[in-house]
């Protein structure tokens, strides 16, 4: 049973917006002395035909990012190419509140990695799919919201990108109709990033995947958990 559910915090709610030389040839000297004249022709012609026809044997394949999602996918989670992230994939199941949400991730070990934590709230957002500014967009869409840790995390950051959109409309190949990627697993509902809310350091910001938007609530309500690891 889910119990206590985020409370949006009023004041912060009002901000939410509906939303990186050839080497040389050899010389040929052909110059004879003829009665101290010089009449020394230099016929020397680079015969070089080193035209630099080194060829990156790379096909586009970045091997270090196949190395990354083998990795990442061989416990099961799942790898975003566009962010060097691997997430938790299903989710935890299991509604935390937000101190016991840091505690989980940090103490999570999972494909044979111990590094997991608690997403940043641009990370949770990277997540998004299919509603953007309280519109839905449809398959592959993202969703696009200026709140950033550390950079904006105060509620003028709520202002573009950030609103909901209709309840449980989003991919139409996810089942459940959540605003994320399809490949992506588990109950969806709402989930705490590690960002606090820069106007009330009991306020944390989190995404809801039912609806497509990103809000903040208190620190003592409880949300689901997906855990990332990976990136800076």
């Amino acid at each position: 049973m889910r119990t206590n559910r985020p409370l949006l915090l009023a004041a912060l709610a009002t901000a939410l917006i509906a939303g990186c030389g050839g080497g040389g040839g050899d010389s040929t000297d052909a110059g004879s002395d003829g009665g101290g004249a010089d009449t020394d022709t230099d016929t020397d012609v680079d015969t070089d035909a080193d035209s630099d026809s080194e060829t990156d044997a790379d096909s586009g394949t970045d091997t270090e990012t196949e190395t990354e999602t083998e990795d990442c996918e061989a416990g099961g989670n799942w790898y975003d190419p566009d962010t060097g992230l691997c997430w938790q994939n299903p989710t935890s199941g299991i509604w935390f509140n937000w101190l016991e949400a840091l505690d989980y991730c940090d103490g999570l070990s999972l494909g044979g990695h111990d590094d997991w934590r608690l997403p940043l709230i641009q990370e949770l957002i990277s997540l998004l799919r299919g509603c953007w500014d309280g519109t839905e967009v449809g398959n592959y869409g993202t969703n696009t919201c200026l709140v950033s840790d550390p950079d904006c995390l105060d509620a003028e950051c709520n202002d573009t990108g950030c609103a909901y959109c209709d309840e449980w409309e989003g991919e139409d190949d996810d089942p459940e109709g959540c605003y994320w990627d399809p490949a992506l697993t588990g109950y969806c509902d709402m989930f705490f990033s590690s960002s606090i809310h820069n106007d009330d350091e009991t306020a944390v910001w989190f995404v809801s995947f039912r609806l497509g938007g990103v809000a903040a609530t208190y620190a003592w309500s409880e949300c689901d958990v997906r855990c990332v690891r990976g990136g800076s």
